[in-house]
Protein backbone atom coordinates (compact mmCIF):
# COMPACT_ATOMS: atom_id res chain seq x y z
CA UNK A 1 0.00 0.00 0.00
CA UNK A 2 1.55 3.49 -1.04
CA UNK A 3 1.75 6.47 0.98
CA UNK A 4 -1.59 7.96 -0.38
CA UNK A 5 -3.64 5.14 0.28
CA UNK A 6 -2.15 4.99 4.07
CA UNK A 7 -3.25 8.96 4.09
CA UNK A 8 -6.81 8.00 2.55
CA UNK A 9 -7.30 5.23 4.93
CA UNK A 10 -6.51 6.73 7.80
CA UNK A 11 -8.38 9.90 7.01
CA UNK A 12 -11.58 7.69 6.04
CA UNK A 13 -10.93 5.78 9.89
CA UNK A 14 -11.01 9.38 11.19
CA UNK A 15 -14.29 10.65 9.79
CA UNK A 16 -16.07 7.10 10.43
CA UNK A 17 -15.05 7.14 13.80
CA UNK A 18 -16.21 10.86 14.65
CA UNK A 19 -18.78 10.88 17.16
CA UNK A 20 -21.84 12.72 15.84
CA UNK A 21 -21.70 15.77 18.41
CA UNK A 22 -18.44 16.25 17.67
CA UNK A 23 -19.32 19.94 16.66
CA UNK A 24 -21.52 20.41 19.04
CA UNK A 25 -19.30 22.22 21.79
CA UNK A 26 -20.36 25.00 23.94
CA UNK A 27 -19.46 28.62 22.99
CA UNK A 28 -16.43 29.78 24.69
CA UNK A 29 -17.03 33.57 23.93
CA UNK A 30 -20.26 33.75 25.14
CA UNK A 31 -22.98 31.75 27.53
CA UNK A 32 -24.92 29.38 25.88
CA UNK A 33 -28.45 28.69 25.00
CA UNK A 34 -29.20 25.90 26.89
CA UNK A 35 -27.22 27.00 29.86
CA UNK A 36 -29.75 30.88 30.04
CA UNK A 37 -32.46 28.79 30.33
CA UNK A 38 -31.49 26.51 33.05
CA UNK A 39 -29.91 28.85 35.18
CA UNK A 40 -31.60 30.88 37.39
CA UNK A 41 -29.39 34.11 37.91
CA UNK A 42 -28.76 33.26 33.89
CA UNK A 43 -32.68 33.36 33.45
CA UNK A 44 -33.28 36.35 35.75
CA UNK A 45 -30.64 38.49 33.79
CA UNK A 46 -32.35 37.27 30.16
CA UNK A 47 -35.83 38.54 31.63
CA UNK A 48 -34.06 41.68 33.00
CA UNK A 49 -33.41 42.64 29.51
CA UNK A 50 -36.58 42.18 28.24
CA UNK A 51 -37.83 45.33 30.18
CA UNK A 52 -35.78 47.14 27.35
CA UNK A 53 -39.36 46.31 25.44
CA UNK A 54 -41.12 49.05 27.63
CA UNK A 55 -39.86 51.84 25.49
CA UNK A 56 -38.46 54.45 27.09
CA UNK A 57 -41.28 57.77 27.18
CA UNK A 58 -38.99 60.63 26.72
CA UNK A 59 -35.87 59.43 24.52
CA UNK A 60 -35.52 62.10 22.00
CA UNK A 61 -37.29 65.74 21.38
CA UNK A 62 -40.01 63.80 19.37
CA UNK A 63 -41.28 62.10 22.34
CA UNK A 64 -43.97 63.97 23.38
CA UNK A 65 -47.47 62.88 21.16
CA UNK A 66 -49.04 65.73 22.20
CA UNK A 67 -47.49 67.18 19.24
CA UNK A 68 -49.23 64.86 17.07
CA UNK A 69 -52.57 66.22 18.31
CA UNK A 70 -54.44 69.64 19.06
CA UNK A 71 -52.89 69.73 21.87
CA UNK A 72 -49.63 70.95 21.43
CA UNK A 73 -47.60 71.79 18.69
CA UNK A 74 -43.75 70.39 18.56
CA UNK A 75 -41.42 72.74 16.27
CA UNK A 76 -38.35 69.98 16.20
CA UNK A 77 -40.42 68.00 15.21
CA UNK A 78 -42.07 69.82 12.36
CA UNK A 79 -39.06 70.65 11.01
CA UNK A 80 -37.32 67.68 10.64
CA UNK A 81 -40.57 65.79 8.96
CA UNK A 82 -40.79 63.41 12.11
CA UNK A 83 -44.02 64.64 13.80
CA UNK A 84 -44.94 66.90 10.19
CA UNK A 85 -45.55 63.69 8.48
CA UNK A 86 -48.38 62.46 10.54
CA UNK A 87 -49.93 66.07 11.41
CA UNK A 88 -49.97 66.26 7.29
CA UNK A 89 -51.40 62.95 6.84
CA UNK A 90 -48.42 61.83 4.78
CA UNK A 91 -48.32 58.63 6.84
CA UNK A 92 -47.29 55.18 4.91
CA UNK A 93 -45.69 51.87 5.66
CA UNK A 94 -42.77 52.91 4.59
CA UNK A 95 -42.49 56.15 6.92
CA UNK A 96 -44.65 55.44 10.07
CA UNK A 97 -41.59 54.00 12.08
CA UNK A 98 -39.90 57.47 13.03
CA UNK A 99 -43.35 58.33 14.63
CA UNK A 100 -44.06 55.62 17.04
CA UNK A 101 -40.01 55.77 17.69
CA UNK A 102 -39.52 52.20 16.11
CA UNK A 103 -42.42 50.93 18.54
CA UNK A 104 -43.10 47.75 16.10
CA UNK A 105 -39.54 47.01 15.76
CA UNK A 106 -38.51 46.96 19.26
CA UNK A 107 -42.01 45.37 20.09
CA UNK A 108 -41.83 42.33 18.18
CA UNK A 109 -38.24 41.87 18.94
CA UNK A 110 -39.05 41.56 22.77
CA UNK A 111 -42.10 40.03 22.26
CA UNK A 112 -39.65 36.64 20.66
CA UNK A 113 -38.07 36.79 23.75
CA UNK A 114 -40.90 36.60 25.72
CA UNK A 115 -42.80 33.61 23.14
CA UNK A 116 -38.83 32.01 23.70
CA UNK A 117 -38.69 32.08 27.22
CA UNK A 118 -42.03 30.12 27.39
CA UNK A 119 -40.87 27.75 25.28
CA UNK A 120 -37.80 27.26 26.58
CA UNK A 121 -38.89 26.84 30.33
CA UNK A 122 -41.28 24.33 29.86
CA UNK A 123 -39.91 21.30 32.42
CA UNK A 124 -37.41 23.85 33.61
CA UNK A 125 -35.19 22.70 36.41
CA UNK A 126 -35.65 26.26 38.14
CA UNK A 127 -37.07 26.40 41.51
CA UNK A 128 -40.62 26.93 40.82
CA UNK A 129 -41.35 29.66 43.24
CA UNK A 130 -39.15 32.19 41.42
CA UNK A 131 -39.87 30.44 37.83
CA UNK A 132 -43.72 31.98 38.52
CA UNK A 133 -42.38 35.30 38.88
CA UNK A 134 -40.06 35.37 36.42
CA UNK A 135 -43.14 33.93 34.21
CA UNK A 136 -45.65 36.59 35.63
CA UNK A 137 -43.18 39.38 34.93
CA UNK A 138 -42.70 38.12 31.10
CA UNK A 139 -46.84 38.04 30.75
CA UNK A 140 -46.90 41.35 31.79
CA UNK A 141 -44.06 42.94 29.49
CA UNK A 142 -46.37 41.03 26.74
CA UNK A 143 -49.53 42.56 27.38
CA UNK A 144 -47.69 45.70 27.91
CA UNK A 145 -45.95 45.92 24.30
CA UNK A 146 -48.91 44.88 22.68
CA UNK A 147 -51.14 47.48 24.39
CA UNK A 148 -49.06 49.98 23.18
CA UNK A 149 -49.04 48.17 19.70
CA UNK A 150 -52.83 48.28 19.68
CA UNK A 151 -52.85 52.20 20.94
CA UNK A 152 -50.66 53.06 17.85
CA UNK A 153 -52.06 50.60 15.32
CA UNK A 154 -55.30 49.37 16.60
CA UNK A 155 -55.12 45.64 15.17
CA UNK A 156 -52.30 44.21 14.78
CA UNK A 157 -51.07 40.36 14.52
CA UNK A 158 -50.96 38.16 17.56
CA UNK A 159 -47.74 36.18 17.70
CA UNK A 160 -46.92 34.11 20.48
CA UNK A 161 -44.44 31.48 18.99
CA UNK A 162 -40.67 31.41 17.88
CA UNK A 163 -40.18 30.73 14.47
CA UNK A 164 -37.59 28.41 12.64
CA UNK A 165 -35.56 29.50 9.92
CA UNK A 166 -36.93 26.52 8.04
CA UNK A 167 -40.51 27.32 8.38
CA UNK A 168 -42.66 27.20 5.24
CA UNK A 169 -43.85 30.75 5.75
CA UNK A 170 -43.18 33.80 7.95
CA UNK A 171 -46.45 35.30 7.42
CA UNK A 172 -49.11 36.08 10.48
CA UNK A 173 -52.25 37.55 9.55
CA UNK A 174 -53.75 41.10 11.52
CA UNK A 175 -55.53 40.05 13.94
CA UNK A 176 -58.55 42.04 15.27
CA UNK A 177 -58.39 45.15 17.88
CA UNK A 178 -60.42 43.18 20.02
CA UNK A 179 -58.41 40.33 19.70
CA UNK A 180 -55.64 42.07 20.73
CA UNK A 181 -57.14 43.11 24.23
CA UNK A 182 -58.36 40.10 25.03
CA UNK A 183 -54.45 38.51 24.59
CA UNK A 184 -53.84 41.53 26.89
CA UNK A 185 -56.36 40.99 29.51
CA UNK A 186 -55.76 37.40 29.48
CA UNK A 187 -51.91 38.04 30.06
CA UNK A 188 -52.60 40.26 32.69
CA UNK A 189 -54.88 38.00 34.51
CA UNK A 190 -51.99 35.44 34.48
CA UNK A 191 -49.73 38.05 35.87
CA UNK A 192 -52.09 39.29 38.54
CA UNK A 193 -52.22 35.74 39.87
CA UNK A 194 -48.29 35.31 39.48
CA UNK A 195 -46.60 38.48 40.55
CA UNK A 196 -45.82 40.45 44.16
CA UNK A 197 -47.91 43.62 45.15
CA UNK A 198 -45.13 46.62 44.26
CA UNK A 199 -44.85 46.74 48.27
CA UNK A 200 -42.67 43.65 48.18
CA UNK A 201 -40.51 44.29 44.96
CA UNK A 202 -37.95 46.50 44.09
CA UNK A 203 -39.24 50.17 41.96
CA UNK A 204 -39.33 49.30 38.27
CA UNK A 205 -40.61 45.78 38.44
CA UNK A 206 -43.73 44.27 37.05
CA UNK A 207 -46.11 43.71 39.91
CA UNK A 208 -49.67 42.40 40.78
CA UNK A 209 -51.03 46.15 40.75
CA UNK A 210 -49.61 47.58 37.66
CA UNK A 211 -50.82 44.32 35.61
CA UNK A 212 -54.39 45.85 37.17
CA UNK A 213 -53.55 49.19 35.95
CA UNK A 214 -52.75 47.90 32.39
CA UNK A 215 -55.70 45.49 32.33
CA UNK A 216 -58.11 48.18 33.34
CA UNK A 217 -56.60 51.02 30.55
CA UNK A 218 -56.96 48.39 27.88
CA UNK A 219 -60.75 47.81 28.58
CA UNK A 220 -60.92 51.78 28.83
CA UNK A 221 -59.04 52.02 25.36
CA UNK A 222 -61.41 49.07 23.61
CA UNK A 223 -64.83 50.42 24.92
CA UNK A 224 -64.00 54.17 23.90
CA UNK A 225 -65.59 55.13 20.76
CA UNK A 226 -62.29 54.51 18.77
CA UNK A 227 -62.89 51.04 18.59
CA UNK A 228 -66.34 50.47 20.42
CA UNK A 229 -68.69 51.83 17.32
CA UNK A 230 -71.67 50.42 18.37
CA UNK A 231 -71.42 51.58 21.96
CA UNK A 232 -71.40 48.10 24.14
CA UNK A 233 -72.52 49.06 27.27
CA UNK A 234 -71.02 45.85 28.15
CA UNK A 235 -67.18 47.02 27.35
CA UNK A 236 -67.87 50.12 29.53
CA UNK A 237 -68.87 48.28 31.98
CA UNK A 238 -65.98 45.86 32.26
CA UNK A 239 -63.81 49.08 31.94
CA UNK A 240 -65.52 51.01 35.10
CA UNK A 241 -65.31 47.66 37.18
CA UNK A 242 -61.44 47.15 36.44
CA UNK A 243 -60.47 50.92 36.74
CA UNK A 244 -62.79 50.68 40.58
CA UNK A 245 -60.60 47.87 41.08
CA UNK A 246 -57.35 49.61 40.56
CA UNK A 247 -58.52 52.82 42.41
CA UNK A 248 -59.86 50.90 45.69
CA UNK A 249 -56.25 49.39 46.08
CA UNK A 250 -54.84 49.71 50.04
CA UNK A 251 -51.44 50.04 47.89
CA UNK A 252 -52.00 52.93 45.81
CA UNK A 253 -52.74 56.20 47.20
CA UNK A 254 -55.10 59.00 44.91
CA UNK A 255 -53.26 62.28 44.97
CA UNK A 256 -55.74 64.58 47.01
CA UNK A 257 -54.81 67.95 46.06
CA UNK A 258 -52.88 70.47 43.17
CA UNK A 259 -49.92 70.60 44.83
CA UNK A 260 -49.82 66.81 44.96
CA UNK A 261 -50.98 66.56 41.67
CA UNK A 262 -48.25 68.87 40.10
CA UNK A 263 -45.08 67.31 42.32
CA UNK A 264 -46.09 64.07 40.49
CA UNK A 265 -43.94 65.12 37.68
CA UNK A 266 -41.49 67.02 39.73
CA UNK A 267 -40.60 63.15 41.57
CA UNK A 268 -41.41 64.60 44.82
CA UNK A 269 -44.68 62.74 45.63
CA UNK A 270 -44.93 58.37 44.51
CA UNK A 271 -48.47 57.93 45.79
CA UNK A 272 -49.61 57.27 42.60
CA UNK A 273 -46.81 55.51 40.32
CA UNK A 274 -47.84 51.76 40.20
CA UNK A 275 -44.66 51.17 37.63
CA UNK A 276 -41.80 53.70 36.69
CA UNK A 277 -38.71 53.37 34.34
CA UNK A 278 -35.42 53.32 36.11
CA UNK A 279 -32.45 54.51 35.12
CA UNK A 280 -28.34 54.82 36.64
CA UNK A 281 -25.48 56.49 36.04
CA UNK A 282 -24.77 54.49 32.84
CA UNK A 283 -28.44 53.98 31.48
CA UNK A 284 -29.74 57.61 31.65
CA UNK A 285 -32.47 59.68 30.77
CA UNK A 286 -30.13 61.10 27.86
CA UNK A 287 -31.17 65.15 27.80
CA UNK A 288 -33.93 65.40 29.62
CA UNK A 289 -37.39 66.46 29.52
CA UNK A 290 -36.53 69.57 30.52
CA UNK A 291 -34.14 70.61 28.02
CA UNK A 292 -36.79 70.52 25.34
CA UNK A 293 -39.67 71.34 27.39
CA UNK A 294 -38.17 74.70 28.85
CA UNK A 295 -38.25 77.66 27.34
CA UNK A 296 -35.27 79.26 26.29
CA UNK A 297 -34.74 81.89 29.13
CA UNK A 298 -34.40 78.71 31.13
CA UNK A 299 -31.54 77.06 28.42
CA UNK A 300 -34.49 75.33 27.12
CA UNK A 301 -35.39 74.60 23.48
CA UNK A 302 -39.30 75.10 24.09
CA UNK A 303 -39.64 72.26 21.47
CA UNK A 304 -43.01 71.58 22.45
CA UNK A 305 -45.85 74.00 23.36
CA UNK A 306 -49.32 73.86 24.40
CA UNK A 307 -51.99 75.36 22.04
CA UNK A 308 -55.30 77.32 23.12
CA UNK A 309 -57.03 74.02 22.42
CA UNK A 310 -55.95 72.64 25.31
CA UNK A 311 -55.82 75.78 27.22
CA UNK A 312 -59.75 76.03 26.32
CA UNK A 313 -60.19 72.03 27.86
CA UNK A 314 -59.49 73.11 31.60
CA UNK A 315 -62.63 73.87 33.00
CA UNK A 316 -63.44 76.94 35.70
CA UNK A 317 -63.53 76.07 39.31
CA UNK A 318 -67.48 75.92 38.71
CA UNK A 319 -66.86 72.89 36.55
CA UNK A 320 -67.55 74.34 33.30
CA UNK A 321 -65.66 74.99 30.00
CA UNK A 322 -64.77 78.93 28.92
CA UNK A 323 -67.10 78.34 25.89
CA UNK A 324 -69.90 77.62 28.57
CA UNK A 325 -72.26 81.06 28.25
CA UNK A 326 -72.55 80.37 32.28
CA UNK A 327 -68.81 79.99 33.35
CA UNK A 328 -68.22 83.61 33.64
CA UNK A 329 -65.22 83.25 31.93
CA UNK A 330 -63.70 86.40 31.67
CA UNK A 331 -61.33 86.72 27.94
CA UNK A 332 -59.46 89.78 29.69
CA UNK A 333 -58.29 87.69 32.47
CA UNK A 334 -58.12 83.94 31.11
CA UNK A 335 -55.99 82.46 33.58
CA UNK A 336 -58.26 83.09 36.39
CA UNK A 337 -60.48 80.38 38.83
CA UNK A 338 -59.23 77.25 36.38
CA UNK A 339 -59.08 73.76 37.28
CA UNK A 340 -56.27 73.72 40.03
CA UNK A 341 -54.73 71.25 37.30
CA UNK A 342 -54.09 74.16 35.08
CA UNK A 343 -51.87 75.83 37.03
CA UNK A 344 -49.60 72.94 37.91
CA UNK A 345 -49.50 71.83 34.18
CA UNK A 346 -49.84 75.33 31.81
CA UNK A 347 -47.25 78.54 31.75
CA UNK A 348 -48.31 81.73 30.68
CA UNK A 349 -48.04 85.31 31.41
CA UNK A 350 -47.95 86.00 35.44
CA UNK A 351 -47.43 82.47 35.87
CA UNK A 352 -45.68 81.33 38.82
CA UNK A 353 -42.47 79.40 37.73
CA UNK A 354 -38.93 78.60 39.35
CA UNK A 355 -39.97 80.85 42.36
CA UNK A 356 -40.41 84.04 40.33
CA UNK A 357 -43.06 85.35 37.86
CA UNK A 358 -42.87 84.04 34.28
CA UNK A 359 -43.01 86.64 31.56
CA UNK A 360 -43.64 84.96 28.28
CA UNK A 361 -44.12 88.36 26.39
CA UNK A 362 -41.31 90.94 25.98
CA UNK A 363 -40.84 94.27 24.44
CA UNK A 364 -39.23 93.60 20.79
CA UNK A 365 -38.33 97.10 20.92
CA UNK A 366 -36.51 96.88 24.23
CA UNK A 367 -32.65 96.71 23.32
CA UNK A 368 -31.56 95.49 26.84
CA UNK A 369 -33.16 92.28 26.50
CA UNK A 370 -31.05 90.27 24.65
CA UNK A 371 -29.74 86.66 24.33
CA UNK A 372 -31.99 84.49 26.61
CA UNK A 373 -33.65 87.34 27.47
CA UNK A 374 -34.95 87.97 24.37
Amino acid sequence: MNAKKIIYALATFVLLSCSDDILDKKPLDRVGETDVFEDENLLRNFVNGTYRGLKHSFDDENSFSDGLTDNAYNQHGSANGTIKIYTSAEISPDNVEPVTRQLWRDAYVNIRRVNLFFEKTIDSPIESDALTVMSGEMQFLRAFMYFDLLRWYGGVPIVTNTFDLDAETFEVARNTADEVAQLIVSECDAAIAKLPSLTSIASGRANKEAAMALKARTLLYIASPLFNESNSVEKWTAARDANKAVMDLATVSLVSSAEEYGNLFSGDNAKEIILSRQFTQTNNQGWGVNLWLYSNGYGGWNTTTPTQNLVDDYELTNGLLPSDPGSGYDDQNPYVDRDPRFYESILFNGAQFRDQTYDFYVDVNDVSQSGKDS
